[in-house]
């Protein structure tokens, strides 16, 4: 059923031979109820195929054609035990069966007696927002790909997707909205304005993912990374001499970030302001490369949270008295003061004193 050296990615969760001897009906509910939905699913992944005709019929009714789009069912295949399943959970469809339209049958030049027509008028529906659900699928068919799998271009792979989406949601660009029974995804200010500024190029979904799809051409050798990253430079070189400055009307999105919070301090590298951003503290001078990141190891062991407070008196004294600091090795806490000792290095040091005269 599965070939491990076919396997590049974590592509699936799968019930063991331990079920096998276990008294399901001993189980939570709750563990019963997810135990199920993984072994229903692998019955359908390994269940006989789902066949079904794609049809289009065009009807003529006194010179008037008329075209009809739906499937004709041939046989049940893995379906027969999903709808088993959702019946039995007294959930019979879903929003992927919504917009299934299956036909009767029907035959070429059929006359059909008796219709009955009429006219109904109506509004089109917009697009529905993004589950994840609806979300991953798009990202797996970004780009055209071919009946064969091997050449199926997509963003991402089945193991990174869902984290290129919590990505998203941390970073502020994307946001989750409770709609009855599921969670679906809008876009914030701060990802509208990203994608208003970007050139139509880097929106592309297809570009990216012919990206991807060539770099498993580079990964199986059968593309030459060269060849690959030429192509890269070749694009770059283009998007800065057609994209050398953003329209007046948008400038203020780029600056809007840096509005958004107060100068710190002074960097003790190039005396230029240190910010508050998301993850850290960071110089307004990207090449400069003075950084504080919150997740920073001197402070997590301590589990102290770097805060601003903290940042500004480093920064404006080149120390900050603290109390209640953790020591792994005693696992008691302990009162010290701590200095910057920035020396221009990749990460930031910083040295403790304490009130005997002692450093750490």
């Amino acid at each position: 059923m599965i070939d491990s050296k076919k396997v590049t990615d974590h592509h699936a969760i799968l019930p063991t031979q331990t079920m096998t001897k276990t008294d399901i009906s001993a189980l939570p509910a709750g563990e019963r109820a997810i135990l199920d939905m993984i072994a229903v699913r692998l019955i359908c992944a390994v269940g006989d195929k789902h066949i079904y005709n794609e049809t289009t019929v065009t009807v003529d009714c006194e010179s008037n054609i008329f075209k009809a789009k739906g499937k004709n069912v041939l046989k049940d295949g893995w379906k027969a035990v999903e709808q088993a399943y959702k019946s039995a959970l007294k959930n019979k469809a879903d929003e992927d069966d919504e917009d299934e339209k299956t036909l009767p049958p029907l035959a070429d030049g059929q006359t059909l007696e008796n219709v009955r027509a009429g006219v109904r008028e109506g509004f089109t529906s917009p697009p529905k927002p993004y589950t994840e659900d609806t979300l991953l699928s798009a990202m797996e068919n970004a780009g055209d790909f071919s009946e064969t799998p091997d050449s199926r271009k997509g963003l991402g792979t089945p193991a990174t997707r869902a984290a290129i989406i919590e990505k998203l949601i941390k970073s502020g660009f994307v946001e989750r909205r409770n709609a009855k029974k599921v969670k679906q995804l809008f876009p914030r200010e701060k990802g509208v304005n990203l994608i208003t500024i970007l050139p139509d190029v880097l929106k592309s979904p297809e570009m990216t993912a012919n990206w991807e799809y060539m770099l498993k051409k580079v990964e199986h050798n059968e593309l030459s990374s060269d060849e690959f990253m030429a192509g890269i430079v070749e694009m770059t070189s283009e998007l800065v001499k057609t994209n050398s400055a953003p329209n007046s009307e948008y400038a203020s999105l780029f600056s809007a970030h840096k509005s958004q919070s107060e100068p710190l301090g002074l960097c003790p590298r190039c005396k230029n302001s240190v910010r508050e951003s998301r993850k850290g503290f960071f110089c307004d001078t990207q090449s400069c490369g003075f950084k504080l990141w919150r997740d920073n190891k001197f402070w997590t062991t301590k589990k102290k949270p770097l805060t601003a407070e903290i940042v500004a008196a480093l920064l404006n004294e080149g120390r900050v008295s603290m109390t209640g600091l953790y020591s792994e090795k005693t696992k008691k806490t302990y009162d010290a003061v701590i200095i910057l000792d920035d020396t221009g290095e990749k990460w930031v040091n910083f040295k403790m004193e304490f009130e005997k005269g002692g450093r750490k």
